[in-house]
Formats: C-alpha cells, structure tokens, sequence
C-alpha cells in the first residue's frame, strides 16, 4: 500500500493516542511517507503591554515542554529507529490550527485517536470539527482496535452520473482495498438503500400495494446495477458485496456490528449537493452509532470553513 505521502498524526493526549502513533508510524514507513507528529497548545495572550515579554517568554516555554513530552514519546515508539519524524507545537484552537497545517504542507491524511473520556465512544467537538471540514482523509483509530484490522468495510453510495460522487466511491474503494491487502484483512463493500419515503407517497397517492411493491423491486434492481458497476472497476481485490435495505446509520451500524468491523472507509459527499455535505446528517448518523475505527474522505472539490 503506497497511497499516502505526507502524513500528519495529530497529538492532543487524549485516550489511545499511543495506539494511534504507532500506526502512524507502521503506516508512514510503509508508504515511505513524510510523518509530522502535531499538537495544538493554548495561546497565552494579555492586553497589557507592560507583560507582554513575559507572557511571550511562558509561551514558549509551554511549546519547548510539549515538543520535549512528544519527541520522547516519538522516539520510544516500536520500530521507530532509522525513521525520522518531525514534532511541531503551535499554539492556537485546535481544529482549525491541525486544518491550516493541512492546507499549509499539503498533507494527504490525518491519523488522530479520538475522544474517549470516562469510556465513551462518541466523537468529541474537535474530532468532529475534523471530519467534517478537514481537506484531506481522517484516520480516527480506536483504542478499542486490534493492531491489526481483520475486517474492513468500504460503505459507498454508487452515483456514476455524478462526476464528482463517482470518484469519491472510488476513491473509496481504492484506499479500502489497499489497506485490506496491508492489513490481509477481509474486505465488505457496502451499500444501504432506504425505500420508505418512496413507498409511502406511492400509497397516499393511491397507485396501490401491488404497484409501491414494484417500486421498491425496481430501485432495488438499479442499486444493485449500481454497486456492481463500482464493484467491475476493481477486479484484483478480494471483497464482498452487501446491499442493505433500510435507514443507512442503522443498517451500516448494524452491520458493523455484527460482522465485527475494525475500521470503516466512508465518504461525506451528500447526493443534494447541497453544500455537498451528508456530515451532520447521514454520515454523521453512522458516526455516532459505530464503534469501531473510521477512515472519513471528502470529494476532490472540497473546499473547508474555517473562517
């Protein structure tokens, strides 16, 4: 798997974040990857002029103190001899000091544990911040994950009349299949479809059960058309195909679930296009109900909000 070239692992201490670096590490040497290791610390600031050099002087002193914690947690990592990793500290908001790292270098994957306080597994506002409005992939690695996934699953919504929406599932599949190839791992292509809205109007309309019946047997017919199509662009790798019939969140959680997925490959394109976003709906959905790992992909034409 030689799909990424300038990796940044973001560190802010929280639960795992061990666990998570040295997949970094694994994944950087792998790809014979740039690997900087960030973290984001509190700006000191004052209005008071007459301090100022002062407060100047305690900034940097929390930078050289967390850049010192970090180039020894670095170092100690197994198999870490012989690769060189950069550490950087800025101080700033977290979220949009990792996002303007992104633009600025040019990074081509984020790798990050996310929030566990007290056990939980939702993700936390920063973790979210990152999701959705980070230019490049999002590698959220669980704590909870073997150190190496047995079981990945590529959830994809095939659209091959968008442009934009074709290349997303794609590039979906591409980084699925290749991590599941590194990892020797089983690989589920999965695909949800929800019939209820189109049903019910059929009926309130008064086509008859017979006909909302033939509906639903049709759009089955054209989503399963449309993940087979995705599925013949990628003839070498070993997967197998799921279309699930129900809300997505739920099906794609449940599924999850039962087969025992370690790390999800999901998209965050909506169909409307409206703004382009299925974060904070769908996908948002999906991300609060599973608990495993999640690699997250925006489209090529992403553009972030941070101002």
């Amino acid at each position: 798997m030689k799909r990424f070239t300038n990796i940044l692992f973001y560190a802010d201490d929280v639960k795992g974040m061990e666990k998570a670096l040295v997949r970094a590490v694994e994944l950087a040497r792998e790809n014979d990857a740039r690997l900087t290791v960030l973290d984001v610390v509190t700006a000191v600031s004052t209005n008071d002029v007459r301090v100022q050099s002062s407060i100047d002087s305690l900034q940097s002193v929390i930078v050289e103190q967390r850049k010192a914690e970090l180039e020894k947690l670095v170092a100690d990592v197994p198999g870490k001899a012989d690769f060189d990793v950069g550490v950087e500290i800025v101080p700033g908001k977290a979220a949009y000091e990792v996002i303007r790292h992104v633009m600025a270098n040019g990074n081509d994957l984020l790798i990050k544990a996310p929030y566990n306080r007290f056990g939980s597994l939702v993700f936390g506002t920063t973790d979210l911040k990152l999701l959705r409005q980070c230019p490049c992939p999002v590698w959220m690695v669980r704590h909870t994950t073997p150190k190496r996934y047995r079981k990945v699953m590529a959830a994809v919504d095939p659209n091959p009349e968008s442009e934009v929406e074709d290349r997303l599932n794609k590039n979906i599949m591409e980084l699925a299949t290749s991590i599941a190839e590194m990892e020797n791992a089983e690989l589920h292509v999965v695909h949800a479809w929800d019939m209820s809205f189109d049903v019910t109007v059929a009926r309130r309309v008064d086509t008859g059960e017979e006909n909302a019946d033939e509906l639903a047997a049709h759009k089955r017919r054209r989503q399963e058309m449309k993940l087979d199509q995705l599925a013949r662009e990628f003839p070498d790798a070993k997967f197998e195909t799921h279309l699930l019939k129900g809300a997505p969140a739920d099906v794609i959680s449940r599924f999850a679930k039962e087969k025992g997925i370690n790390l999800v490959v999901m998209g965050t394109v909506a169909r409307t296009g409206v703004s382009g976003f299925l974060i904070g709906n769908t996908a948002e959905e999906i991300l609060h109900s599973i608990k495993c790992s999640v690699l997250a992909i925006k489209p090529g034409n992403f553009s972030p909000d941070i101002d």
